[in-house]
């Protein structure tokens, strides 16, 4: 498709030529982003959103088409539309198509993130990359953090093993959407954490769990001394975790996520008499509709047949080989001595439907698991109204630049409060005191004058912000850390491609070590 103007200029040119020339529904399918190309999704979602907002603006300035024309991102179709005899427009669209006009997705990040603190660029969360990441999704789910979780615009759950160091799960919620969930206490277990998402909140069906999970490796420290300390009477966080799945009422659903050290190779999720469906039609459906699932990780451990089973027995389902953005079933941890899929998403089987892709994202050099983003149709209400006029709506203006100083000369503070005293400023300030006021328009003309007023007076003190973007490095990370940073990421680049290349892997971590040496050298070579 060609680019016109800002939008995709094909796709206006033949919406506007069938709402002319027919009365039949018109629906765009979103383009399909491919398995391995993350470029090339980049710039599919740029024209998938082009084609949306063209949509939504169509609907604004033309109200009745809003029956005639909507998106959808290659859902099935079925149940969207009926035809209506004896009427003047063939089609229109149900309930449930008529939520396709609106729906909007909702974005979830799982990552075991390998410690909460990088050992030479500190807290990851302010890591730019890291944090581009977290603020690309609404709801992100880290596992072994090994310590507490915190980040602007987010509310964090978190949860921490007693009198360890290891392990340690948290679960982020964006600040827009903290009415729509409800934290879930989790007794049982440290390893397990959840919230519950409000259906009316976010247009589900039904009350949604969202359960976090880090199920440590057998032969790790932790289960060893767990061993030790407990012997016979040990319960396995897979136990804990089946009797939390077993409490959820059957008329809600569950998003299951987390790393599970669990390798399950292609292993049957599905159990075609699947009682926890309630509904022997909704059952035959997904059993049929499901795809099969691949898994490039063809090894078996002994957690992955356990999990399987607990899946079978809990409803729910893998995204992970059978989505859209993941249909080969991608490792998710990549090792010296190997790649493995041990990292999944899962979610029952009747909110399947509403997932709209799921993708393994890249190799980070401050993990070597790689994070699973996910996305579901959703409404949340934090959207704007249709009904809310956007025209009178400007951008805020730039920030002013707020100067700390001992010297009073420099000080903005100072310097605003002294301007504050001079008698110009105090003359304004006494003819807004006295304006008379009697009616909206001059209630809306004065809270301007103020506004202005002291814009003006911070202007004469201060200077507005630049806007530019700031470099974030620190002073040590010289020409030399920019360069073996580079080549990280191309080794990263190389790495994703063919996880399973002996020579490739070697490669990250030759390149991951390299990159810690120089920062490590630089930041106590330079004076702080």
């Amino acid at each position: 498709m060609k680019k016109k103007s800002g939008i995709v200029g094909d796709v206006k040119e033949l919406a506007e030529f069938l709402l002319d020339s027919t009365q039949a529904q018109i629906c765009f399918s979103a383009l399909v982003p491919s398995a391995n190309n993350y470029q090339l999704n980049d710039k599919i979602e740029l024209v998938n959103n082009d084609v949306r907002n063209y949509i939504s603006w169509l609907h604004t300035e033309k109200p009745l088409t809003k029956n005639r024309i909507f998106t959808f991102s290659n859902n099935n179709v079925r149940g969207q539309n009926k035809h209506v005899v004896g009427s003047d427009v063939s089609f229109q669209l149900t309930e449930r198509g008529q939520k396709m006009i609106t729906r909007d997705t909702i974005k979830f990040l799982s990552w075991n993130i390998n410690h909460s603190r990088d050992k030479i660029e500190g807290a990851k969360v302010d890591i730019p990359e890291i944090h581009k990441l977290f603020n690309s999704h609404d709801i992100f789910a880290l596992q072994e953090t090994k310590g507490v979780i915190n980040i602007s615009n987010y509310l964090c759950f978190n949860s921490n093993r007693q009198n360890s160091n290891s392990g340690g799960v948290c679960i982020g919620v964006h600040k827009s959407l903290t009415n729509g969930v409800i934290n879930v206490p989790v007794t049982s277990s440290d390893d397990i954490i959840a919230i519950k998402l409000k259906a009316y909140f976010f247009d589900l069906d039904r009350d949604t769990y969202l359960i976090n999970v880090y199920d440590s490796p057998k032969n790790g420290a932790f289960k060893k001394r767990q061993r030790t300390t407990l012997g016979e009477d040990e319960v396995t966080t897979l136990e804990h975790l089946q009797e939390f799945l077993a409490n959820i009422p059957i008329n809600e659903d569950a998003i299951l996520l987390g790393d599970f050290n669990a390798r399950t190779a292609t292993l049957e999720d599905m159990l075609s008499d699947n009682v926890r469906l309630n509904d022997e039609q909704l059952n035959e459906y997904f059993v049929r509709e499901l795809p099969k699932r691949s898994n490039s990780d063809t090894k078996l451990n002994s957690n992955g047949r356990p999990f399987t089973e607990l899946l079978q027995t809990s409803g729910l389902v893998f995204l992970n080989g059978r989505t859209l953005g993941d249909i080969f079933g991608e490792p998710t941890c990549i090792q010296r001595q190997g790649a493995s899929t041990v990292d999944y998403i899962c979610v029952s089987a009747s909110l399947y439907h509403r997932v709209r892709h799921f993708r393994v994202n890249g190799i980070s050099q401050y993990s070597d698991h790689r994070s699973l983003s996910m996305s579901i149709s959703t409404n949340p209400l934090r959207r704007l109204s249709d009904d809310i006029a956007l025209a009178g709506i400007s951008d805020a203006p730039q920030a002013f630049k707020w100067v700390k100083s001992d010297n009073l000369t420099q000080d903005t503070a100072t310097k605003f409060q002294m301007a504050q005293e001079a008698q110009l400023h105090i003359d304004r300030v006494n003819c807004l005191l006295v304006r008379p006021i009697n009616s909206p328009s001059e209630v809306v003309q004065l809270n301007t004058d103020v506004v202005t007023l002291y814009q003006d007076l911070a202007g004469s003190v201060t200077v507005r912000k630049s806007g530019r973007r700031h470099n974030n490095k620190k002073k040590w990370f010289d020409i030399n850390c920019r360069i073996a940073k580079r080549q990280a990421n191309r080794a990263d680049r190389n790495a994703n491609n063919n996880p399973y290349s002996t020579f490739l892997r070697e490669q990250h971590f030759l390149k991951k070590k390299r990159i810690s040496h120089h920062q490590k050298t630089k930041k106590t070579c330079v004076p702080p």
